[in-house]
Order: structure tokens, then C-alpha cells, then sequence
């Protein structure tokens, strides 16, 4: 059974006042030297788990998820434990064959990764119930009551924590985010972490045929351009030259004539970029109206590209990187949230970028 259909089942098991502390998902991620592994635990209440219609059990369909990745090593598991049926996904294999890696389902996008720039790499995990609360309204309090004491969490283990919504570890790099089931009612709950991965044992290889690739490219490229030039002397002697005309006398001396410029009708059209506007965050997942302001504007998501590059490489140089991260988090709930207009926005941004370049 995947989420969506445990989803649509609770909703109609909402009057079951027995059916207390339904399910709780629980993610966690180590990578290092390269390697990422993935597990992730779903916990059903066994009475909710036997009405299901699944032929292979509760977990049935608990690991289709998107992996196009032969590299990617995936196993799944049923069991049984204190009441609930425990259904346990787990993958494992190169970090970056993990881009297709994608298990849950269009409402609740468990676990996505993607690299951002410079060697970082960015984890996005999402949770939202609201459709199913919008189709139970009034029945609020029975909700919490049956979610009491259930949570979503994750738990991440990585070379070096850039950026994270989670609690961070005092030696920056493992992260750990928790909320209760039952907000995810309330507001899409959502984790994300941004972090700085260590390049594995083979890359020099990687990077000595890159090397290789473009002297070559660059020297029989070059050769190709030079021979391009020798061939128009032979084009122009293929036809007899006719004799060169007489000069034409000079004319007497005049003012000279006026330079030709190019009007601005004339002048050639700017570059517009067409492509889809990008920020340093996923534009899919934007929920307040600053985040939705910058995926509409491009201006403004560059800004906020280039803010989130110096922030990272200001981390990284920091004493104290906590200390700069509680800063970072305190000015976007402050100066960037206090912003209603693009004016206001850009001027936040460029403001914040300058203070972290000091």
C-alpha cells in the first residue's frame, strides 16, 4: 500500500476512535567516500495494515519508487513489531546515480537529491495531508488524537552540513529534523539539507580524463581552425584575375563624411532568456509569497542563487558555522519575510549577499 492510498484510507477510518496512533515514517541518510545509503521505515497500525487489499502484503507497493539506476541497490522488508506492521525500504550505491532516485509519490516526494554547484548537493523530503483534512473538516481534534505520539523524522550523516532546516551536530555533520504526523494537516511539512560532498578515491581518474578529452579537443580543434584560412589563396586563383582598374583620381578635399551609426531600430536585438527561471531552492516546493515572488521573477532568483553561493562558501570559512547558520535563519523569518514587493526583496538580497562577502 503506498501513501496515497494509506492516505485515502484514513480518511475513511476517521470515525474509528479506536484506531489510535495510525503511522509514523522515519528517514535516514549516511554518504561518504561517495557511497550513499538510504533506509527508510514505515510503521502501520496492524489494524489499519489488514484492510488492506494488497496481494503481497502492507508493504506491497512501499518501494516503487523511481530508480532508473541499475548502480542503485534497492531492498525492501515486511515484519511485524509492537502492533504494527513494519515495512523497511533501503538503497545503496553511488551518490551520484541517486538524481532518479525517488520513492513516494506526487503529494509526499520522501527523499529527492540533486547536486547544486561547487561540489554541494541538496536533499529535499516533503509530507502534506491537507487534501485529506480539507475532506474531514470539523474532525480536527479526533485527528490528533489518533496521530498522538507520531512522528515524521530524518537523519542525516554527511562530510560537511552546508544548509538545513534541521538541528545540526556540533561537529557539522549529521542532521536531525522531526515533526508530529499530525501537523502535516495543518501545513506541508518539509526538510531540506544542503551539504558538502567529499570527493571519492577514483575522481582524479575522472578528472585525468576530462584533462586528456579537452587537450585533445583543443589541439585537433586548433588544427582544424588554422588549416580553414590556407584554403581561400586557392579558391582565388581558380579563375584568371582580370587587371586592376586605374585609380580613380582623387577628389578635392571636402569635409569629411559623417561616421555611419546604427539606429536603434537597426541595432541588434539583446539576448532573452527563455529557459525556466531556477532558484536555489525547489520552485515546485515554494509556499510563502517571497518564495513565490522569486520563482516568478528572474532577477530576483538570481539574487537568490548568488546569495545561497556565498552563504555556503562563507560557512565554510566560518569559526563558528552554527552561529552563522542561526544569523542565515534569523534574517530569512525577519528582513526577507518583512519584504511584499520586488523593490523591497532585491534590495534585501543584495544587501545580505554584500554583508556575507565581508
Amino acid at each position: 500500500m503506498n501513501l496515497t492510498s494509506i492516505l485515502r484510507l484514513l480518511a475513511v477510518l476517521l470515525s474509528a476512535a479506536s484506531l489510535a496512533g495510525c503511522f509514523d515514517v522515519s528517514q535516514k541518510v549516511v554518504i561518504d567516500k561517495g557511497e550513499l545509503s538510504y533506509s527508510a521505515e514505515f510503521r502501520l497500525d496492524a489494524k489499519l495494515a489488514a484492510m488492506s487489499d494488497k496481494k503481497g502484503g502492507a508493504c506491497d507497493n512501499f518501494s516503487q519508487e523511481r530508480n532508473t539506476s541499475p548502480a542503485i541497490k534497492v531492498e525492501t522488508s515486511e515484519s511485524m513489531a509492537d502492533g504494527n506492521v513494519v515495512c523497511k525500504l533501503s538503497a545503496q550505491g553511488p551518490l551520484n546515480q541517486f538524481a532518479s532516485f525517488s520513492p513516494g509519490d506526487k503529494e509526499n516526494s520522501l527523499f529527492k537529491i540533486a547536486p547544486v554547484a561547487d561540489g554541494a548537493w541538496r536533499i529535499d523530503s516533503s509530507f502534506d495531508m491537507r487534501d485529506q483534512a480539507k475532506a474531514n473538516t470539523g474532525m480536527e481534534g479526533m485527528m490528533e488524537a489518533m496521530f498522538a505520539g507520531r512522528n515524521l523524522s530524518w537523519s542525516a550523516t554527511v562530510p560537511k552540513v552546508l544548509e538545513t532546516n534541521g538541528e545540526v551536530s556540533k561537529d557539522g555533520k549529521t542532521v536531525t529534523w522531526s515533526a508530529p504526523v499530525a501537523s502535516a494537516y495543518k501545513a506541508k511539512q518539509s526538510f531540506y539539507l544542503v551539504f558538502k560532498a567529499e570527493r571519492p578515491w577514483y575522481a582524479f581518474l575522472l578528472d585525468l580524463i576530462d584533462a586528456i578529452k579537452k587537450f585533445f579537443g583543443s589541439l585537433f580543434g586548433g588544427a582544424d581552425k588554422a588549416a580553414a584560412p590556407a584554403a581561400k589563396p586557392a579558391s582565388n586563383t581558380a579563375a584568371p584575375s582580370a587587371p586592376a582598374p586605374a585609380p580613380a583620381p582623387e577628389p578635392a578635399a571636402s569635409a569629411p563624411a559623417p561616421a555611419q551609426t546604427q539606429t536603434p531600430a537597426e541595432a541588434a536585438p539583446a539576448a532573452v532568456e527563455t529557459g525556466p527561471i531556477t532558484a536555489s531552492f525547489d520552485c515546485a516546493k515554494a509556499s510563502s509569497a517571497q518564495e513565490k515572488m522569486i520563482c516568478s521573477d528572474r532577477e530576483l532568483a538570481r539574487l537568490d542563487v548568488e546569495l545561497s553561493a556565498v552563504y555556503r562558501k562563507a560557512r565554510e570559512a566560518a569559526a563558528d558555522a552554527k552561529a552563522l547558520q542561526n544569523e542565515q535563519m534569523q534574517w530569512l523569518k525577519a528582513s526577507r519575510k518583512a519584504c511584499s514587493d520586488k523593490a523591497c526583496l532585491a534590495e534585501a538580497y543584495k544587501s545580505r549577499t554584500a554583508e556575507l562577502s565581508r
